[in-house]
């Protein structure tokens, strides 16, 4: 922004300037200063012709507490559902769903919903914007890496899901595919992700600008307000576009793995309700990015779109794959079938307490004709109700 003019014509001699905070419009010989009206100053200048008021738009405190509430509520989320795993991780809906995926899904949405906490990052135009261009630089790394490790859980646990049952056959098979198996498929996209985001802060970061939005001098008051906007600029479509990608593909080979165990009991796979996560979060996209547009100039209508997306997507997403394991979970099934028709298989559950270290992160499935699955059924929800 720039410094207030200093019109010397006006003035008759140094002697003849107007001191700090007072000006003078007039073109006269006898010099008659002003002093600013409340709230404008000139800026550190002598023989000014005018004083200048700042409208920074800066985020009210109210809204800033509204985000923190939103993150306090998303954290709440994400550890209220692991100590829900943890606490009933030998029922065969949530050993079946995958402890270890399940909980880097909370992971997930915990980091995912930390980058709120960033949006609220800002800077006066006198003060040093080094910290809130670091805020704006986390925004991507806490959204994207948690957004990933989400879907890419999702994807790892589906797709172990998938080669247990492309393994195994129609009658009594053993089938062993351990969690660790399943690590890169999770490891791969956070490296990516976090190759490209390196790659950005390295080369030209995001950074934090306030940028001049009107300048209005009221002849009257002889006032000159200068309104601005605090923004988080230099994002380029070379960076987005790969991440946009890698978002977009994890999301859609994760649909289409769940879409291959579609057969699989809701209760042990997440293919309806990931894919109601997908809905619902390109219908928050298409909703709030022209709503972002339309509102880019007010900090506190920017703040409550971006804000408002992530929360609902860090939350809906939770709520849409445990509130239903948590229904299964509570029901005194009949029937521990894991296929909604044709053939069924049958879960074996075995006491974590009873297996040996190296079996625990074993999935075992037994495969059963149909005039087995009744005597299998029997057993496996005897031991339910003993332990």
């Amino acid at each position: 922004i720039e410094k207030v003019q200093n019109e010397t014509a006006l003035l008759e001699s140094k002697c003849d300037t107007c001191p700090l905070d007072t000006f003078s419009m007039s073109n006269s010989r006898n010099l008659q200063c002003t002093t600013c009206p409340a709230g404008s100053t000139t800026e550190g200048e002598i023989g000014s012709t005018y004083c200048v008021q700042m409208e920074l738009n800066l985020l009210s405190p109210g809204i800033l507490v509204m985000g923190y509430v939103f993150v306090a509520l998303s954290w709440c989320f994400s550890l209220g559902y692991f100590v829900w795993i943890y606490r009933n991780k030998e029922h065969p809906v949530v050993s079946m769903g995958q402890i270890e995926f399940l909980t880097l899904f909370c992971l997930g949405t915990f980091i995912s919903s930390s980058s709120i906490i960033a949006l609220g990052g800002e800077a006066l135009v006198s003060e040093d914007n080094t910290m809130a261009s670091r805020s704006c630089q986390a925004i991507p790394f806490l959204y994207s890496c948690g957004w990933v490790l989400m879907y890419s859980s999702l994807t790892a646990k589906s797709y172990r899901l998938f080669k247990v049952l492309q393994n195994s056959r129609n009658r009594i098979k053993r089938v062993e595919v351990r969690a660790k198996d399943m690590y890169y498929i999770v490891a791969v996209p956070i490296l990516l992700v976090l190759v490209i985001l390196v790659a950005w802060q390295l080369t030209d970061p995001i950074v934090y600008e306030r940028r001049e939005l009107s300048r209005d001098l009221n002849p009257i008051t002889g006032v000159l307000t200068i309104s601005s906007v605090g923004l988080c600029t230099n994002f380029q479509w070379k960076f987005l576009g790969p991440l946009i990608a890698v978002h977009v593909l994890l999301a859609v080979v994760t649909n289409i793995i769940l879409w291959k165990v579609r057969d699989v009991r809701d209760r042990y796979q997440e293919q309806r309700v990931v894919a109601m996560a997908s809905i619902y979060i390109c219908e928050l996209l298409l909703l709030g990015v022209p709503i972002l547009f339309a509102v880019r100039d007010s900090s506190d209508a920017r703040y409550i779109v971006l804000a408002g997306v992530v929360f609902l997507t860090d939350t809906g997403s939770l709520s849409l794959v445990f509130i239903p394991k948590i229904m299964y979970q509570r029901e005194r099934a009949g029937s521990l079938t894991i296929f909604r028709k044709k053939r069924q298989m049958n879960f074996t559950s075995v006491p974590r307490k009873n297996m040996n270290p190296s079996e625990r992160n074993v999935v075992t499935l037994e495969i059963a004709p149909p005039e087995k699955n009744l005597s299998v059924i029997e057993e496996v929800s005897n031991e339910i109700e003993k332990g």
